[in-house]
């Protein structure tokens, strides 16, 4: 293990560019890395900017000048404009380089912690993982950032909610004011983004030294904050503490196609209900965004599940027990067991029908018509699919309100009607179904992206047809 050395950012930067170190190497174990080099390097957080050199620890000024005594003053003259035109060619290097970033802090093996205590209007952002891990995260922070897309700082005045307890939950969030459904409600960037290698490694009192430094390079405000999370244990350590934190308030979050695990404030205070009025996605920029799924009075608790909302009771109170180490007691928990019988049986014909509508004829196979009336027809037993088979499971999903996956119903509504041959139905769903997959999974969502290509002309659509018996 490697405590920091006093790499700047530029230093880490150029470790991460492949360039290579000339001059001031500090040597551990195997592993060299240049202090105060002599190297020069374009940025590799840096779309498009002019090379900054480093000479040395520090950039040097121009020499004095050895002119005549007796063009002193010419000498003088010269040497003021030279030290204004030095003086303004630094400042213009520093700005076009980000040096905001900074680490590796502290390492394990080849998991390291880097920091940017600027970001975000100073909340700052810690990540544990790789060095490439670390890259595609900060590319994918600092692009939202220069976008003008990072959120404004939590709790502002007009914020749609307010904190709260909530009895028997802890602190909670409810609504300040009515909320309509459709409108956003928070969009909160991470504060600690962990590679998944990390949070699966074995050596688990390695892990918590990782997750100590992590906390040591963030702004105390924030280290504090993160800290004050609900977790399952009451445990003082504080790697100890952060392990649990993650643990019980984290979301998957990829960057460049590196996995990872991050936590945001505020969001932590949203609480659980398997059929919550809140749904919420991870976007590219590693952004957490919720929204309304439904319309919600003032003074109504705000949640989130935290869990597969399609699954049985039981199945779901286990996994909440287990990973959150609380009972769901939320009202579709707390039904009575016929009820609760009833809505179990009423997800298990959710997923035989979506089953049936998502099964697909192989386009170019030579037995692509009988695999269509098959698919359409149904096995022994199985109504046969038509136009408005959907509507049965649009019913089902209002029955479960199920308003935080509305997305994929409307998208298979919509694609049935296509694949019968019914573009005005097939138009009438995709929208609502644009418009609801954004909210679940982000404008650039599998769903989201074949809607719009719908939108765009359903008979060139792939579902074009696709159930219409020849």
């Amino acid at each position: 293990m490697r405590q920091d050395r006093g790499f700047t950012s530029l230093s880490w930067l150029l470790l991460l560019s492949g360039v290579p170190a000339a001059v001031g190497d500090t040597t551990t174990g195997s592993r060299t890395l240049a202090v105060g080099a002599n190297v020069c390097a374009m940025s590799p957080l840096l779309a498009a900017a002019p090379a900054f050199c480093e000479v040395g620890p520090e950039m040097k000024g121009p020499e004095p000048s050895t002119a005549a005594p007796t063009k002193a003053n010419d000498t003088q003259q010269q040497q003021q404009q030279q030290q204004r035109e030095w003086q303004q060619q630094r400042e213009r290097q520093q700005q076009s380089v980000d040096m905001s970033w900074r680490g590796p802090h502290f390492c394990v093996a080849d998991m390291c912690v880097y920091s940017n205590p600027s970001f975000s209007h100073g909340r700052g952002v810690v990540v544990v993982g790789t060095a490439r891990g670390a890259e595609a995260v900060a590319n994918a922070l600092d692009a939202a950032q220069q976008q003008q897309q990072q959120p404004a700082p939590p709790h502002e005045p007009a914020a749609p909610f307010e904190q709260k307890e909530i009895p028997g939950k802890g602190l909670g969030l409810v609504a300040a004011r009515p909320i309509r459904r459709g409108e956003p409600i928070m969009a909160r960037p991470p504060v600690l983004v962990v590679h998944q290698d990390a949070i699966g490694m074995e050596a688990e009192a390695a892990q918590l030294r990782l997750y100590d430094a992590a906390m040591a390079h963030l702004p105390r405000g924030t280290a504090e904050d993160f800290l004050s999370q609900a977790a399952q244990s009451a445990t003082e350590e504080r790697g100890r503490k952060v392990k649990d934190v993650m643990d019980t308030n984290s979301f998957n979050a990829a960057a460049g196609g590196h996995p990872h695990v991050a936590s945001y404030l505020d969001v932590s205070r949203l609480n659980h209900d398997c059929r919550p009025n809140l749904v919420f996605h991870v976007s590219p920029s590693l952004s957490h965004t919720t929204y309304a799924v439904r319309d919600i009075a003032a003074g109504e608790e705000l949640t989130i599940s935290y869990l597969d909302p399609f699954r049985a009771r039981e199945v779901r109170r286990a996994r909440a027990e287990r990973s959150w180490g609380f009972a769901c007691a939320c009202s579709q928990c707390a039904l009575a067991p016929a009820l609760a019988a009833e809505s179990d049986g009423r997800l298990w014909d959710i997923y035989q029908l979506e089953s049936r509508l998502r099964d697909w004829p192989l386009a170019s196979s030579s037995s692509a018509s009988s695999s269509a009336r098959e698919a359409t027809q149904g096995s022994k037993g199985d109504t046969p699919l038509g136009p408005d088979s959907a509507q049965a499971l649009l019913r089902l999903y209002a029955e479960e309100r199920l308003d935080c996956a509305l997305g994929d119903a409307y998208a298979l509504a919509a694609l049935n009607y296509n694949a019968f041959g019914d573009a005005e139905a097939a138009v009438k769903y995709a929208r609502p179904a644009v418009e609801a997959g954004t909210m679940e999974h982000g404008e650039h969502g599998h769903d989201v992206q074949d809607m719009k290509n719908l939108l765009g002309g359903p008979e060139k659509h792939w579902s074009w047809r696709q159930r219409v018996l020849e």
